[in-house]
């Protein structure tokens, strides 16, 4: 039964381990409260419970993993929104430095002209 937990977790990370960084505390807390609720899901040794048990994890870690991937698609269109957001900014710097450049060949066509 460990092992079925364990190779759940690990699933779980693997999937999970790119969009950690951004947002760990929450990730961390949803990590925690799945590992409480899937222990309480888990019946004691030797009790005569049957293997429905099994499905009720299955699908706990199944809603915890659509949690996590709201979580990181919120994430990611977060970082989508910046990463635009520095884009146009670089637009507007290359818009500005086109024009300088236009400026300064402006002048530098008239102090051409002037020494002539």
């Amino acid at each position: 039964m460990c092992k079925k937990r364990m190779v759940l977790l690990v699933l779980l990370a693997a999937v999970l381990w790119p969009g950690m960084s951004v947002a760990q505390d929450s990730i961390n807390t949803l990590m925690e409260q799945f590992e409480q609720q899937y222990e309480a899901l888990t019946p004691q040794p030797n009790s005569s419970v049957n293997d429905d048990y099994k499905m009720g994890q299955t699908a706990l870690g199944i809603r915890y993993t659509n949690q996590i991937l709201s979580l990181m698609h919120a994430q990611n269109q977060e970082m989508l929104a910046k990463h635009n957001k520095i884009l146009s900014k670089y637009d507007e710097i290359i818009k500005q430095n086109k024009e300088v450049i236009r400026l300064l060949t402006k002048i530098a066509k008239k102090d051409v002209k002037e020494k002539e």
